[in-house]
C-alpha cells in the first residue's frame, strides 16, 4: 500500500470513466442503476485512493443503527467522554460526532463529503481509531439516512447496533446488506438485551445467518442510566472495546486486508453494473426498434370523419350552372363563422393527436417503462402538433384564392369539411369543377403527412431517453480500466 501510485492514477481514472457512462437506457432494468454508480464513484473516492495515499490514517469505525439502539451511549461508555448527546427524543444524534485522538483530528473533519464535529480525547482506544456516531439510520429525516449511509462508505469497520426490540426492523436489515456488498467488515452489537429478551438473541443470529454472515453476536444488557449521564458501566462494553482493540494490533496487515476486501468489491460491483448497462443497451435497441415500427406511418389511421360538425350548408344540386350560382349564393358562409369552424377542427385535430399519442404509449408495454411520464411526453408533441395543423389550414386558405372572393369562405368550408370526411362531394364539384377530387385528395395527404411527422418525432423523442449518446467504444474502456485495476491491485499485493 506505501508503493500504489499506479494503483491511484488506475483507480483515479477508473472513477472518472464511471462518471462519463451514461445511464440512461438503464431505466429498464433499475431506477438505481445511478445511485449505485455514485455510490461506487465515491467508494472509490473516498475511501479507497485516500486509504492509498494515507495509510497511517487511523481506522475509521462507524457505529451505525435505528433509532433509540443506544449506539450514542455505547461510543459514550468506550471512550469514558459525554461525545454524543443521549436522551428519549429521538432522533439525538442529528450530525455526524467522531471521537479521534489530537494527531488524527485533521483525518476526521471531513469523512466522505460530510462536514463532522470531531471531539478529542486521549483513551488507549484512540491511538488507531476514530469512533464515529452517526444519525439514525431510519430517521424521518432522509438527510440523515444519506449521512449515515454516506459514512458507512468511507468505514473501515462498521459496528451495526440494535437493540432486543429493534433488531428485527427493516430500515437497520437494508442498511447491513448495502454495508455488506461493500465488503465492509461487520460488528454486531445487541443491546438493552434484559433476562425476558433472551429470545432474541438466538433469533437475531438466525436472521444473520439467513443473510449468510458469519459472526458472533456481542451482548450488552440493559442497564440503568443515572439521571444526566450518557453511558453504562465500562464492564457492559468491555467485549466490544476489546474486540475494537484486538483489530489494531497487527494494524497494518488488518488494514491491507479491509482494503483488498473493499476493492474487489467494489471491482466486482463496477463489472456487473457494466455488464447491466450493456445489456440494457441492447435491449434498447430491441425497444427502438419497436418504438419506431409501432409510430411508422400511424397518422394513416386516424379517424377524422367525426370532427367537422354543426356546419349548416345545403345539399348542392347536380349539374346546371345556374343552379349552382345560387345554392353558392345562398350559402355564403360569414367571416366570423368560418373562423370558428377552423379554430374548432384546430382544436378537436390536436385533441385528437394527442390522444391517440397518449392512447398508444399507455397500449404499448415496451413504452410502459420509460422514465418520465406520459403527459410529459404528449405535453412536449403539442408545439409540432399545432404547428402542423396550422401549416395545413393555410394551405387550404391558399387553395381558394382563384375562387371568386365572396365565395371563398364557403370554398374553405367545404375543402375543410370534404379532407376530413364530411363534406358534399356535390358541393365540390360545384365550387372546383371536375378537378376536385384531385385537390381534396392532395389535401387529405398533405394533412395525414404533416400529423406524421408528430407522430415520427414523438417516436423520436421517446428513443432519446432509452438510448444514451455515447462515444463509440465507451463500454470497452471502462472494461479495460478495470482490467488494469485488477491487474495492478494483484501485482501490488503480490
Amino acid at each position: 500500500m506505501r508503493n500504489s501510485n499506479g494503483l491511484v492514477d488506475d483507480l483515479e481514472r477508473l472513477a472518472s470513466e464511471l462518471e462519463t457512462q451514461d445511464l440512461r437506457s438503464a431505466s429498464f432494468t433499475s431506477s438505481r442503476t445511478s445511485q449505485t454508480r455514485d455510490r461506487l464513484v465515491r467508494i472509490i473516492r473516498a475511501y479507497l485512493i485516500p486509504r492509498l495515499t494515507n495509510p497511517d490514517a487511523p481506522l475509521c469505525v462507524v457505529f451505525a443503527g435505528p433509532t433509540g439502539s443506544g449506539k450514542s451511549t455505547l461510543v459514550n461508555s468506550l471512550s469514558g467522554l459525554e461525545v454524543s448527546e443521549t436522551g428519549p427524543i429521538r432522533p439525538t444524534t442529528k450530525n455526524p460526532v467522531i471521537l479521534a485522538s489530537g494527531r488524527a483530528r485533521h483525518h476526521f473533519e471531513n469523512v466522505g463529503g460530510v462536514e463532522c464535529e470531531v471531539i478529542t480525547g486521549s483513551a488507549p482506544i484512540l491511538n488507531h481509531i476514530g469512533v464515529v456516531d452517526t444519525p439514525d439510520i431510519d430517521s424521518t429525516a432522509v438527510e440523515h439516512r444519506v449521512t449515515a449511509e454516506s459514512l458507512i462508505d468511507c468505514a473501515d469497520i462498521v459496528v451495526m447496533v440494535t437493540s432486543a426490540l429493534r433488531y428485527a426492523d427493516l430500515v437497520p436489515w437494508e442498511v447491513l446488506r448495502r454495508a455488506m456488498s461493500r465488503g465492509t467488515p461487520l460488528i454486531f452489537v445487541l443491546n438493552r438485551v434484559t433476562s425476558g429478551s433472551s429470545g432474541a438473541i438466538t433469533d437475531f443470529g438466525s436472521r444473520l445467518s439467513e443473510e449468510g454472515v458469519e459472526g458472533d453476536i456481542i451482548v450488552v444488557p440493559e442497564h440503568h442510566v443515572e439521571v444526566g449521564k450518557h453511558s453504562v458501566p465500562a464492564l457492559a462494553v468491555r467485549e466490544l472495546g476489546r474486540r475494537l482493540v484486538g483489530l489494531t494490533r497487527d494494524r497494518d496487515r488488518y488494514q491491507r486486508e479491509i482494503f483488498q476486501r473493499v476493492l474487489d468489491s467494489t471491482i466486482t460491483q463496477i463489472s456487473e453494473l457494466a455488464a447491466q448497462v450493456e445489456s440494457d443497451r441492447e435491449w434498447a435497441g430491441v425497444v427502438d426498434a419497436g418504438i419506431r415500427f409501432s409510430f411508422h406511418d400511424k397518422a394513416h389511421d386516424l379517424d377524422m370523419s367525426g370532427l367537422v360538425t354543426g356546419l349548416e350548408i345545403s345539399a348542392a344540386p347536380p349539374g346546371g350552372r345556374l343552379r349552382s350560382r345560387r345554392w353558392r349564393r345562398l350559402n355564403r358562409l360569414p367571416s366570423g363563422d368560418l373562423v370558428e369552424l377552423e379554430a374548432t377542427l384546430r382544436c378537436r385535430l390536436i385533441t385528437l393527436v394527442e390522444s391517440d399519442l397518449r392512447g398508444m404509449i399507455l397500449r404499448d408495454g415496451e413504452l410502459g417503462i420509460i422514465g418520465g411520464t406520459v403527459e410529459d411526453v404528449v405535453r412536449g408533441t403539442h408545439v409540432i402538433t399545432s404547428q402542423a395543423i396550422d401549416g395545413w389550414l393555410d394551405m387550404v386558405r391558399g387553395e381558394v384564392d382563384e375562387v371568386n372572393k365572396r365565395d371563398r369562405n364557403l370554398a374553405s368550408a367545404v375543402l375543410l369539411s370534404t379532407a376530413l370526411d364530411s363534406g358534399d362531394r356535390q358541393a365540390l364539384e360545384s365550387l372546383f369543377g371536375a378537378d376536385g377530387d384531385v385537390l381534396i385528395e392532395r389535401l387529405r395527404l398533405a394533412l395525414l403527412d404533416r400529423l406524421q411527422v408528430v407522430y415520427t418525432q414523438t417516436a423520436d423523442h421517446l428513443c432519446e431517453s432509452l438510448a444514451p449518446v455515447s462515444y463509440e467504444g465507451e463500454a470497452d474502456e471502462l472494461a479495460a480500466r478495470l482490467t488494469r485495476v485488477v491487474a495492478r491491485s494483484h501485482f501490488a499485493d503480490a
